[in-house]
């Protein structure tokens, strides 16, 4: 593993930009990405018995 330490002096032109970069995919990916995911899946399953339920209220009155 290498793990790359900057200051701020080393923080200038593309190094900047690379850095920030870098930290915006990490928040995408590890706190952006997983939270949506989990969100539509308990919205999706939600919504899959909600129908469920509604289904069998629809047949019952026919």
């Amino acid at each position: 593993m290498v793990v790359l330490a900057a200051g701020k002096e080393d923080l200038d032109g593309l190094g900047h930009l690379l850095y920030k970069w870098s930290d915006a995919l990490h928040g995408y990916w590890c706190v952006f990405l997983p939270e949506a995911v989990t969100l539509a899946w308990k919205t999706t399953v939600k919504y899959w018995y909600g129908s469920g339920v509604e289904l069998q209220g629809t047949w019952a009155r026919m």
